[in-house]
């Protein structure tokens, strides 16, 4: 859609606009956008998107004009509302360079009044955001320590609740699990206070997501479904759909895949209306596993390839390496070691380079299963305890289970049966913590230690073994990870 060149009536206007009939334009597109920005968080949701759809071209001029002319209230004004729709439909490169020229026009804070810092600690916010779902941890930490301390200053508890939010986001995806805890509770207390049921709902999603990072999908499961009602209630489609693909998630970890199926069809139904990439990218995501874990190899890998589309089109890095080693997976399940290998380790460059301690645990224990079906045993002890090195660093058991099971089965096959034992004791301990099931596909890795422990004097190890775990804390659980590495 060209800009908007049309006067009253819907006659075309002729001759170039004068200084201040393109000063008044920006302004009614500043008040669509910002009237917009309230409007994406409730039930007329729907109607915004496709309104902002409608006028993308108009809005981009706008902004572009604010920027050309150095207005730097404007420019800042239109980056605080539009973050969150560029947030929401996947735009997260264009979105990024809008909001960072717009920062490069701001003067010291000095210079601003209370509500002209409001402004520029949300577009901080927004930029802070955008940045985390690219993968660009650094620049989302600049970013936020940027906008807390405004926010903080300018005792503004709805922004504050936000920025909390936003940076709880970038913290867990840095793997510092603890510090994210912190970050969201200190975010829901506010919200609390608020009483707004949507407001509420976020904060519990969010502490649902946290809760699946850590591997204890139970919780998960509680925060998640506490939040979809509020959503409901609230109106606001989006957020119901990510609660709904998150819920799904925690449901195939849970080993319960019709309710997975259901949830994840409900949230991708409103992602597909509504065109949010970003969340038709997640949904995708448990789709792929949801086919694997029914053994579809065929099925998983083709959503697996449109997930991956998805995600290079929307520039989320992170979740391109998650696809990455889906795929990876999946071809080495159909005998293709070579194409299974180059894939893991593409995935692992990326998400070294990206600092991604999530998905480098993953792709370690992917990398531990490829290199036993190669026969390469001390290559596989390397790669499954450096997943649990990393798993042990970030204190997760999220994917620890299935690196121990690997482990155990390659020592029993080797002969170190007391170790093999106790790697698959702490596995069942700490499934037995969290609700996580293994998943179909990965019964193979430790098959072996299951086919040969079945006998009385195995019965009694295995009752010594978990009544000693079952008295651990779940953190001295996590730390017993680094008792498997260096063995």
């Amino acid at each position: 859609m060209a800009p908007d060149q049309r006067g009253r009536g819907g006659h075309a206007c002729t001759g170039s606009p004068t200084p201040t009939q393109r000063l008044t334009r920006q302004g009614r597109y500043l008040e669509l956008v910002e009237t917009a920005a309230a409007g994406l968080q409730g039930a007329g949701q729907a109607r915004w998107l496709r309104r902002f759809a409608q006028e993308q071209d108009n809005i981009r001029a706008a902004l572009r004009w604010s920027l050309q002319q150095q207005d730097t209230q404007l420019a800042l004004r239109f980056g605080a509302s539009l973050w969150m729709y560029w947030n929401t439909i996947g735009m997260l490169s264009e979105g990024r360079d809008w909001l960072e020229q717009a920062i490069a026009l701001a003067p010291s804070i000095e210079g601003l009044d209370a509500a002209e810092q409001r402004t520029l600690a949300e577009v901080y916010n927004g930029a802070g955001v955008l940045a985390t779902r690219q993968g660009d941890f650094a620049a989302a930490e600049r970013f936020h320590a940027q906008a807390l301390p405004l926010r903080r200053a300018l005792g503004d508890p709805v922004g504050l609740a936000s920025s909390l939010n936003s940076l709880g986001g970038l913290l867990m995806q840095q793997g510092r699990l603890a510090e994210a805890e912190i970050a969201w509770e200190e975010s829901l207390s506010y919200r609390r206070v608020s009483g707004q049921a949507r407001a509420i709902a976020l904060g519990l999603m969010n502490l649902g997501v946290l809760a699946l990072n850590r591997g204890e999908v139970r919780q998960a499961l509680t925060y998640t479904e506490e939040s979809v009602p509020l959503f409901r209630a609230a109106g606001d489609a989006s957020m119901l759909a990510n609660a709904l693909i998150n819920l799904a998630m925690a449901s195939v970890l849970a080993g319960e895949l019709a309710a997975a199926q259901q949830h994840v069809s409900e949230g991708l139904a409103i992602a597909h209306a509504r065109e949010l990439r970003r969340l038709i990218g997640l949904g995708l995501i448990v789709q792929s596993e949801l086919a694997h874990a029914k053994g579809d190899l065929d099925g998983a890998e083709a959503v697996a390839q449109e997930g991956m589309a998805v995600w290079r089109a929307v520039g989320g890095q992170t979740n391109v390496a998650t696809m990455l080693a889906l795929l990876g997976t999946l071809q080495y399940e159909r005998g293709d070691l070579t194409a299974s290998e180059a894939l893991l380790r593409e995935s692992l460059a990326l998400s070294e380079r990206l600092d991604d301690q999530f998905n480098l645990g993953d792709v370690w224990t992917r990398l531990g299963h490829l290199a036993r079906l190669r026969g390469q045993w001390d290559e596989a002890v390397a790669a499954y305890q450096r997943s649990l090195q990393i798993h042990a660093q970030i204190a997760s058991m999220a994917g620890a289970p299935e690196a121990l099971e690997g482990l155990a089965g390659v020592w029993w096959e080797r002969g170190k049966c007391d170790c093999a034992m106790d790697a698959h004791a702490l596995a069942r301990a700490l499934r037995a913590r969290t609700d996580a099931v293994r998943a179909p596909y990965n019964e193979r890795w430790v098959a072996s230690v299951l086919s040969a422990t079945h006998g009385p004097s195995d019965a009694q190890q295995w009752e010594a073994r978990g009544a000693a775990l079952a008295a651990e804390s779940t953190a001295g659980l996590v730390a017993k990870l680094t008792d498997f590495i260096g063995m």
